[in-house]
């Protein structure tokens, strides 16, 4: 009798979920962006947000949470209802540095989140002040091993994919710089603009401005093919460090637990829109690459990217209490 009363409320239980599956969605879904607004990654998800909106047939708003290197939003989605309704973008920083950088968080990365799509890929470029007697990065390796210590690099702050890019730059080289993270990418460039930092690594939709004006010297793309934003720009790998190769990604994850279906659902309408033309070019447009992976793609990414990041944190120093 005890087995008959558990066996008829398992039925009930995923009863109530096939309707719900079904009918999903009914309302509209909150996109939550572990940053602040204006930012690349908030562009890029208001871009794809509106893509994904005429599939589902209900808006896709975005809500941004930013603080404490993403981790409030990525805890705050973690603990959302697992119904569909709530989903994060997750970036390279927040869903794989973060797993190594921070000694304790609130949450377990692998655990916390159920893959839905890898939809960007982002290079970064490396690029110096003007006035750097350097021309390419041959040049500039030989002057950092001609004075090891005696040039810097900013970032956007200890543990960021930009400090980190020019961390495992240095290891690639074996040179040796001084680090100076600051707030924000922002900062950073104003400092390189201004000639008091010698060089960084950033995104390159946002550095992309600054190359084209002549504002700074573009020295490299940091991943493995050139961009054609950029062509004759050539990668830092095709440039002597073959084993260099750094970039960064967007994706986005629903709180663990989310039904099957509903995943699939969320699927289909992000694949819609990385398929869809005028989505496409706004994103090719700042310099970046549109994906639409499965969730299965997402999540083999997602785990060689953890296992990927945690020794160059590790190397780094970088480490958050």
């Amino acid at each position: 009798m005890r087995m008959s009363r558990f066996f008829v409320a398992g039925l009930m239980f995923f009863a109530g979920l096939a309707p719900a599956a079904a009918e999903f969605p009914s309302q509209p879904i909150k996109m939550v962006v572990p940053f602040s607004a204006g930012g690349s990654t908030d562009v890029m998800g208001r871009i794809l947000a509106a893509g994904m909106s005429p599939d589902l047939g209900q808006q896709v708003v975005i809500e941004n949470r930013g603080g404490a290197g993403g981790t409030i939003a990525s805890g705050a989605v973690a603990r959302a209802r697992p119904d569909g309704y709530t989903i994060i973008q997750h970036t390279v920083s927040t869903a794989a540095i973060n797993a190594a950088l921070y000694k304790k968080l609130p949450y377990d990365v692998r655990t916390a989140f159920a893959p839905i799509s890898l939809v960007t890929r982002i290079p970064n470029v490396m690029i110096v002040r003007n006035d750097l007697p350097a021309k390419t990065l041959a040049e500039f390796i030989a002057l950092l091993k001609a004075d090891p210590g005696k040039y810097n690099y900013g970032s956007s702050g200890n543990g960021t994919i930009l400090h980190l890019s020019s961390a495992l730059f240095c290891a690639r080289a074996g040179v040796r710089m001084v680090h100076i993270p600051y707030g924000g990418a922002g900062p950073a460039m104003n400092d390189l603009l201004a000639g008091v930092i010698d060089m960084m690594v950033d995104n390159l939709p946002t550095a992309i401005s600054h190359i084209r004006a002549g504002n700074v010297r573009a020295l490299g793309i940091t991943t493995k093919t050139r961009s054609p934003l950029l062509p004759d720009l050539p990668t830092i790998s095709e440039q002597g460090l073959p084993d260099y190769e750094t970039y960064s990604w967007s994706a986005f994850f629903a709180p663990a637990g989310t039904p099957p279906a509903i995943l699939e659902r969320l699927h289909k309408a992000t694949a819609a829109a990385a398929r869809d033309p005028k989505t496409r070019k706004r994103l090719n447009d700042i310099g970046v690459e549109v994906i639409g992976s499965t969730p299965q793609e997402l999540r083999v990414f997602w785990e060689r990217q953890i296992a990927f990041w945690k020794p160059i944190v590790e190397e780094s120093g970088a480490r958050i209490e």
